[in-house]
């Protein structure tokens, strides 16, 4: 009788629980459905956001190295003179098969810089699901997560963050997230052969942009570190040394690249003062408000007190998750979730730190450089709504929150919904103005006249080359953002026997119309015709402008370095000792220390004491497989010594003795595409010595 009532009891239990799993299949069902829809308008609204999105110089980027290298190949990038976040890897690589493709096209840069951010959203809802399974939910939370961060408000794509540019922090975001997926996976007892992947993506990340070392490689080191220190058990702990493990190659590699890119300028960072301090960390705080806005239908520039609502949600949401995150790391049973906890607060921490200790702060332009927050922040709040302490009232401050940021996003305010055309209305009208007065190469500022994009958006009818002023009202090609072709007569064609100068205002060019004037007559002497766009003068000569003949008062001089055998044995040639000009780039040096376009480069040997070999060593930069680097020493306009310099181990190259006097180190400028290679004191001429005898 006990089992057939059991029996019984268990039948009408199963019969009874087939209505409940319906209906919460059906639930799941709807909610599948809610969270997809939620996706899809996300996708066509961030969109809309990334093609409203002005095409600048900058943005132009990935366009003009892609059309180099499809002339020239992989060295091209050696040849690009890059700022020291050059986006190689991540971002100028990638975008390559675009251009090749379907050619320069003006909106093929709007879509990557699309395509970037959704990745990089949809990391971070894979790493939610990854990290929350093998809960039933987790995969729901990471498609709600995925939804509301395509709703991020125009000025977190656009103008302050960055993160819809294909050039930006935003597009390192997306490989130090996909860098953690394999960390995530590995801690799930997968093979540690996988953190091979995250060692790849972070050296891409790293090389391309210096801010991912702050952002994502030492935090995740120090995470590996916490996850050694916590109560784990050995298994854990072997994986958390193999996480810091995988990091290592990174910092070996350096700005260079294990020396592949030597082209790459020299990562810097500026210590602020100390009373600046509380300034740029207020500003931080706006900034990180302006990216996680949560206050539709207000523009977080112009309505401050939007910025203050945010911000307090945000500390109140913190301040909730806190207890779930110190659950989260005293338990050893949830891996991912404590280290990806444990990651996320060092990136955003030590982001935070470096802003605010920089004195590179001037505004909220500035809040690029706390992009992650945009991403890890979210990630770390859903994590922590994912644990059961505090999870009702977290869950409910994080649905809350994310509602208000899906309606921030969806509804701006009036004046967000420009069109591209308007927001480039006047670079577009100064490239009709030029093709309609049959002017199709020139030069101007690359800011004033977006000169790197003009190609891009004239359909290759006008070409504006970037120039920058120097010294005493010199204008040289600009350092950083070019090659050193464009600015050679076979840059040209010869048929285009117009080039022009755009006399606008611009940083670093001059800062009026009138002083722009004046520097053009000053370097290329009074023009053949002036045309007027509104009130910018458009300075036209029927001759080639670069390179420019030297002007009276600008002849080229070499520097020059003393030897004394008499005196020090060797003389040691190192930023300190050397002057400024010499790191600049390649080219004979004027009188205002800045680089020229010429053929050859000088460097004056001054030689005092008794007659004595001069000795010099040196190795050329660039890759090894680079032609070598012609050297002639000439002395009274003769060659004593001839040299072939090739790029790796510092090698001597020694003359016979020489009496005092000047002697001269002529370099010749590399054929293309090897002419970015350098002879500089500290990279090529290490030492400089005359021994004894």
């Amino acid at each position: 009788m006990f089992r057939r009532a059991q029996l019984l009891h268990l039948k009408t239990a199963r019969q009874g629980s087939g209505p409940k799993k319906g209906a919460k299949n059906r639930f799941t069902g709807l909610l599948f459905c809610l969270l997809a829809g939620l996706i899809a308008a996300g996708l066509y609204r961030s969109f809309q956001v990334a093609a409203f999105l002005p095409l600048d110089a900058d943005r132009a980027t990935p366009a003009v190295v892609a059309e180099a290298m499809l002339a020239h190949g992989l060295d091209a990038l050696n040849a690009w003179h890059s700022t020291q976040d050059n986006w190689l890897l991540s971002a100028i690589l990638p975008q390559f098969p675009f251009y090749a493709l379907l050619g320069q096209q003006a909106w093929i840069p709007a879509l990557c810089g699309w395509l970037g951010f959704v990745a990089s959203c949809a990391l971070c809802g894979v790493l939610v699901a990854l990290a929350a399974a093998p809960r039933p939910s987790a995969w729901l939370v990471g498609m709600g997560l995925f939804g509301v961060l395509l709703f991020l408000n125009p000025l977190a794509l656009g103008p302050i963050g960055f993160l819809a540019h294909p050039v930006s922090h935003g597009v390192t975001c997306f490989w130090g997230l996909a860098a953690l997926v394999p960390c995530v996976l590995v801690l799930k007892r997968r093979s540690r052969w996988l953190l091979a992947l995250t060692t790849v993506l972070l050296l891409v990340a790293s090389i391309s942009d210096p801010w991912a070392r702050a952002a994502f490689v030492l935090p995740l080191t120090l995470a590996g570190v916490g996850v050694c220190l916590l109560p784990s058990d050995a298994r854990q702990k072997k994986t958390a040394l193999c996480l810091i493990a995988s990091t290592l190659p990174v910092w070996l590699a350096g700005a260079h690249g294990f020396g592949l890119f030597p082209g790459i300028p020299g990562t810097q960072f500026t210590k602020g003062a100390l009373a600046d301090i509380p300034h740029h960390a207020a500003l931080g705080f706006s900034g990180i408000a302006v990216l996680q806005h949560l206050v539709p239908g207000t523009n977080a520039l112009t309505h401050p007190w939007a910025r203050w609502i945010s911000g307090i949600i945000l500390l109140a949401l913190c301040g909730l998750a806190a207890p779930a995150v110190s659950n989260s790391l005293h338990d050893q049973k949830d891996g991912p979730r404590r280290f990806l906890l444990l990651f996320c607060a060092l990136s955003l921490s030590v982001t935070f730190a470096a802003f605010s200790l920089s004195d590179f702060v001037t505004g909220l332009d500035l809040t690029r450089l706390l992009g992650n927050f945009a991403f890890l922040l979210p990630l770390a709040l859903c994590l922590c709504g994912c644990i059961g302490q505090a999870r009702p009232l977290l869950t409910g401050g994080l649905v809350l929150a994310a509602m208000g940021g899906v309606l921030a996003g969806l509804l701006p305010p009036g004046g967000n919904h420009a069109t591209p055309q308007k927001a480039l209305a006047n670079t577009l009208q100064l490239l009709a103005f030029l093709q309609d007065h049959h002017l199709s190469h020139g030069y101007g500022g690359y800011w004033s006249t977006h000169a790197n994009a003009s190609h891009l958006l004239s359909g290759g009818h006008v070409t504006i080359r970037p120039v920058a002023v120097r010294g005493a009202g010199v204008l040289y090609p600009r350092e950083q953002q070019v090659f050193d072709a464009w600015y050679r007569p076979q840059d040209t064609v010869p048929s285009e026997t117009r080039q022009f100068f755009i006399a606008q205002q611009d940083d670093e060019l001059c800062p009026d119309t009138a002083a722009c004037v004046a520097l053009a007559q000053h370097n290329f002497g009074p023009p053949d015709e002036t045309l007027l766009w509104g009130t910018v003068p458009v300075m036209v000569w029927h001759k080639t402008l670069f390179p420019s003949a030297p002007m009276p008062d600008t002849l080229q001089r070499a520097p020059e370095f003393s030897a004394n055998p008499t005196e020090d044995q060797s003389l040691l040639l190192t930023p300190a000792t050397a002057p400024a000009m010499l790191w600049r780039g390649w080219a004979s040096v004027g009188p205002d220390g800045a680089w020229s376009g010429a053929q050859l480069a000088g460097i004056m040997v001054r030689l005092a004491g008794p007659s004595a070999p001069l000795c010099l060593t040196m190795r050329a930069s660039g890759r090894s497989s680079a032609p070598p680097q012609p050297v002639t020493l000439l002395r009274d306009g003769t060659a004593i010594a001839q040299w072939a310099v090739h790029a790796g181990t510092p090698a001597p190259y020694c003359t016979g003795p020489l009496p005092a006097g000047d002697a001269y180190l002529v370099l010749e400028r590399a054929a293309p595409p090897h002419d970015n290679q350098r002879l500089l004191p500290g990279i090529l001429l290490s030492t400089l010595s005359r021994p004894h005898g």
